[in-house]
């Protein structure tokens, strides 16, 4: 385990060092305001449009934001009873996000921009997310733990912490399910000019039932309430300086402009999912699908939303002590 762990360190960091297919490129989309070059920045005629704004470009980056962030978004993949006091799991898992590659904005332009579609054809129609977990036992049916998930052909890595309580537990004798409530946030990293933070927290129910003795078979369902955040750094939208240079001209800057960001409080998503988890001694295997959808404003208290959906499943392999 230890030798798999430094493998995935290591894929991470040699991955972050070159652009890789799956890379977001924000610039493709085009600058959302007018990029002005002036002395005195008053309005005055000595102003001078370097760029014109393109304001249907925050639709896409309010697209390609929310769909990578229900993407990267860690399966549960273990169902709502807690791991006991002293009890402590870690684990391997492969994730799969299906998201709208072809997928194109009201105006028709394409919003998957990636390092791997520069002309703004078709994008990636699915993310393989190998994603290692982490999960320690409290007192009080409580668990803390922690998630990395490295986005296959791309220098991006989303980190997690999550927490649970196990608010009802332990009746094996009785048709009664346990029930938890688990709360997380992640964070991704290596995203160039995108900072994409999203939180949520979920309710859960499950029932164990032994196979002889020697298994325990756990179905387990759930619904996680979401909510995401998203601003852009300061992009430069002309990197290859195909624009020609002005007399004017300030500096670089002429190119440079930022995307109106995505405030937690204008979006709203909700993410039913399912499983199945077995233990054989200390052996855990598990299998997730899920189906997030909802709503988010192009921008913060922009009146335009657009509809985001994203089907996602998830198989895990560990070890329980």
């Amino acid at each position: 385990m230890r030798l798999s762990r430094w493998c995935f360190v290591t894929l991470l960091v040699a991955s972050a060092s070159r652009a890789e297919p799956n890379d977001v490129q924000l610039f493709r989309l085009g600058n959302v305001d007018e990029i002005k070059v002036c002395s005195k920045c008053d309005n005055t005629p000595n102003d001078v449009t370097a760029r014109p704004g393109s304001p249907a470009s925050q639709e896409g980056f309010a697209r390609l934001a929310s769909e990578l962030g229900l993407a990267m978004i860690p399966h549960w993949l273990s169902p709502a009873e807690s791991l006991g006091q002293a009890g402590f799991e870690y684990g391997i898992s492969i994730d799969f996000a299906f998201v709208h590659g072809n997928g194109k904005t009201s105006a028709g332009n394409p919003y998957w921009v990636t390092e791997g579609n520069p002309t703004g054809g078709a994008g990636p129609t699915s993310l393989a997310m190998p994603t290692l977990h982490i999960r320690k036992g409290l007192p009080f049916s409580f668990e803390f733990g922690g998630d990395a998930a490295y986005i296959v052909n791309s220098s991006m890595v989303a980190m997690t912490v999550n927490g649970k309580w196990a608010l009802s537990e332990g009746y094996a004798s009785l048709p009664i399910p346990d029930f938890a409530v688990r709360g997380f946030g992640t964070r991704l990293v290596g995203a160039p000019g995108l900072d994409l933070t999203i939180v949520g927290i979920d309710l859960g129910a499950s029932k164990a039932f032994s196979l002889g003795g020697i298994a325990n078979l756990t179905p387990y369902v759930g619904i996680t309430y979401l909510l995401l955040d998203a601003a852009s750094g300061v992009i430069d939208f002309d990197p290859f300086h195909t624009q020609p240079s002005r007399a004017n001209s300030t500096g670089p800057e002429e190119s440079q402009s930022v995307f109106h960001p995505l405030k937690m409080s204008s979006t709203t998503f909700l993410r039913p999912e399912g499983g199945i988890r077995l233990i054989y001694g200390v052996l855990v295997a598990a299998v997730e699908i899920s189906y997030a959808t909802g709503t988010n404003a192009i921008a913060d208290k922009d009146p335009k939303s657009v509809s985001t959906s994203l089907f996602s499943t998830g198989f895990k392999l560990g070890l329980d002590f």
